[in-house]
Parts: C-alpha cells; structure tokens; sequence
C-alpha cells in the first residue's frame, strides 16, 4: 500500500515532463537518475543522496518490468514495488517507470539539468552511455 507522500512522487514520463517544465521557471536545478534499481541496497542510496546533492530536485527513472534485462526472472522486485521503494526515499523527489529499452528517450522527455550514473559505469563501453551523455549536453 503506498502512502500519500509516495503517491505524490509517482508520475507517468509525459506528467513529469510538465512537472520538468514548472520547475525549470522556478530556477531548479533538476537532477536525474536512471536505471532498474531490483533491489535497492546501500550502494544505491549512497548514489541517489550524492544525485540529491548535485541540484533541488531528484528525479529517479525506472525501468520497466518487460525491458529489464538481468537475466533469467529478473527483475526479482516487480516494477510497482521498484517505484514504491524508490518514492519511499525521502531524497527522492519524483520517480517515473519507463518502457524505453534504455534511458535515451526518458532523457529527451525530462531534459534534466544534471544526469548521474553510478560509478561502475565509468569502465562500461556500452555505446548507449555515450548517446546518455551527448543528449545531455545538446540541450
């Protein structure tokens, strides 16, 4: 059962690009982060408290159920709770499911001011990562 508060911070992507817009007039800084966040542990809440800290906002993206792909009955978490734990994080503005097969499009949508990912991606080569950051930077 989520809370208020919890049900306050779940959007669908097209709200939270009207919410992106509202408080790009306000001045905000916007952070994002992206990813499948199966089991959230301490490594993952270190992360989201350093995001929180870059900017006003933190906006987590999640991916969806049918686009995770960890390997055989991943996600071990289904996307509705991955969104509760999430929205639960009292560091955690805004938490959005989405059904892209990587962050690209989420990306285009929100135009965050700052996206963080996590350290272990820094040795990753995965051309996707590149694309991340070139649309960060083209707007």
């Amino acid at each position: 059962m989520r809370t208020p508060e919890s049900d306050r911070k779940i959007l669908s992507v097209s709200e939270l690009s009207a919410e992106r817009a509202r408080l790009r007039q306000q001045g905000k800084t916007v952070v994002q982060c992206h990813g499948c966040f199966d089991i959230v542990h301490p490594g993952h809440i270190r992360y989201l408290r350093f995001a929180r800290s870059l900017g006003d906002v933190l906006i987590v993206t999640v991916s969806s159920d049918e686009v995770v792909m960890k390997g055989y009955e991943r996600p071990y978490i289904p996307e509705d709770l991955r969104l509760d734990n999430l929205a639960e994080l009292g560091c955690v503005d805004y938490v959005a499911l989405s059904e892209d097969e990587w962050a690209g499009p989420v990306l285009e949508a929100i135009q965050p001011d700052i996206y963080v990912k996590g350290r272990e991606y820094e040795s990753k080569n995965d051309p996707r990562f590149a694309s991340e950051k070139k649309i960060v930077e083209s707007y």
